[in-house]
């Protein structure tokens, strides 16, 4: 269920609005004038939301690197890496 606070709702009651977004795991919507303007999130919801959003990022990336043959077989892979490493190592 989304939760609708007024802005003077975060001026005057931030702990709570706060402890609220941690404990419930549930971004709170923030209205000015009656309308939507920011959302307020804890940092861990918000850096789990940032990790979705990369791994959905490189998986469309993956999917349009087969669709446009970017695709190496996995032998190939491992010979290219053992290779890598032993240049590396010199």
């Amino acid at each position: 269920m989304e939760v609708i606070r007024p802005s003077a709702d975060l001026r005057k009651n931030y702990p709570e609005m706060s402890r609220l977004c941690r404990e419930n795991r549930t971004p709170i919507a923030v209205t000015v004038n009656g309308r939507a303007d920011t959302v307020l999130m804890s940092h861990q919801q918000y850096r789990e939301m940032c990790a979705e959003m990369e791994f959905y990022a490189r998986l469309a990336q993956a999917e349009e690197d087969i669709r446009l043959g970017r695709v190496s077989g996995a032998e190939e892979v491992f010979v290219r890496l053992e290779r890598d490493l032993r240049e590396a190592a010199k």
